[in-house]
C-alpha cells in the first residue's frame, strides 16, 4: 500500500452505491483518520528533525510511531472493506427482496386479471341471456301485433265484403225490378 498523506485521506472521494453508508458518517471518520495521521507524521517529522541522526532509541520509536501510523492506515482499509462487504451483503438482499416482490406481484396482477378475464365472460354470457330473452319477447309480441293487425284485416275485409255484396244484391234488385217495370 503507497504511503498516503493527510490531505489524500482527507480529500478521498468514494462513490455512492444504493443504499450505502452515510457519505457525512465516512467524511468524519475520514477527516478524523486524516487528523490522526497528521499529528503522526507532523509528530514523527518533528522528533526526526530535533534527533538529527537517531539513535537506536530514537529510531526505535519512529518505528513504532511508523508501525502505528500503519496500524492506523490498515485498520481503515479493513474498515473500508468491512464497509464494502457489508454494502454487497445488502445490495444482494434487497435484490433478492425486490425480485421477490415483484415477483409476488406479478402473480396477483396474473391473478387479477384472470379473476377479471372471468367475472367479464360472465357478465358478457349473462347480457347475451338477456338480450336473447328480451329479442325472443319482442319477437312474440310482434308477433301477437302481427295475428291481431291481421285478424283486424281479415275482419274488415269480411264487413267490406258483406257490404259490397249487400249493395250489389240491392243494384241487382233494383235493376231487375227496374227491368221488370221497364218490360211490364
Amino acid at each position: 500500500m503507497p504511503d498516503l498523506t493527510p490531505e489524500q485521506i482527507a480529500k478521498h472521494e468514494f462513490h455512492s452505491g444504493f443504499r450505502g453508508y452515510g457519505p457525512a458518517e465516512v467524511r468524519a471518520f475520514l477527516t478524523e483518520l486524516a487528523q490522526g495521521v497528521a499529528a503522526l507524521v507532523t509528530e514523527r517529522d518533528e522528533l526526526a528533525m530535533s534527533a538529527g541522526t537517531a539513535s537506536a532509541d530514537l529510531k526505535a520509536e519512529l518505528e513504532t510511531v511508523s508501525a502505528e501510523v500503519g496500524a492506523v492506515l490498515e485498520a481503515a482499509r479493513q474498515a473500508a472493506d468491512a464497509m464494502r462487504q457489508r454494502a454487497k451483503a445488502e445490495a444482494t438482499r434487497w435484490r433478492s427482496e425486490s425480485l421477490a416482490e415483484a415477483q409476488t406481484t406479478r402473480t396477483e396482477a396474473e391473478r387479477d386479471a384472470v379473476q377479471l378475464r372471468s367475472d367479464a365472460w360472465s357478465t358478457s354470457e349473462q347480457l347475451l341471456a338477456q338480450c336473447q330473452s328480451e329479442s325472443q319477447r319482442l319477437t312474440q309480441r310482434a308477433e301477437a301485433d302481427a295475428l291481431r293487425v291481421v285478424g283486424e284485416a281479415e275482419r274488415e275485409a269480411h264487413r267490406l265484403t258483406a257490404n259490397a255484396r249487400r249493395e250489389a244484391e240491392d243494384v241487382v234488385r233494383t235493376a231487375r225490378m227496374e227491368a221488370e217495370r221497364i218490360s211490364a
